[in-house]
């Protein structure tokens, strides 16, 4: 992950939950 991912749980799987456009398609979409 990268180095501005979230510390908690929760914030984490809110955070893979989110679409990932911010950082590119990593996903490979």
């Amino acid at each position: 992950l990268l180095t501005c991912v979230p510390r908690t749980v929760e914030e984490i799987e809110a955070f893979m939950a989110e679409p990932a456009k911010a950082f590119g398609p990593v996903d490979g979409t």
